[in-house]
């Protein structure tokens, strides 16, 4: 297992974003996630990767695990130099700038 949600659930207000979700990812796995605009993909990535805390529910991730995802934008600064955006996304994930 390198990644499980059980009850997964995320609320914005009073908005229902993601209702109890439940999955696991093992070694090995290719996932495709797919649902229509607003159905909660971006929400359920970034609590799967550490960006946002679930308002209930439980995820584990294998120690040491890294998740790489790839947005359909740019989530680049164009105001910060190509150093300082890698640095300012490292920071999200508390990595070592050296690496």
């Amino acid at each position: 297992m390198l990644i499980k949600a059980n009850n997964l659930t995320k609320r914005y207000g009073t908005k229902l974003a993601l209702d109890n979700i439940n999955l696991q990812i093992d070694r090995g796995q290719l996932i495709a996630y797919l649902g229509t605009n607003g159905a909660g993909k971006s929400t359920t990535i970034n609590l799967l990767t550490g960006l946002m805390t679930p308002t209930s529910g439980m995820i584990a991730r294998r120690q040491g695990i890294k998740i790489g995802v790839v947005f359909q934008d740019s989530i680049l600064d164009k105001e910060l130099s190509v150093k300082d955006n890698l640095n300012f996304r490292s920071n999200l994930y508390h990595e070592d700038h050296t690496e």
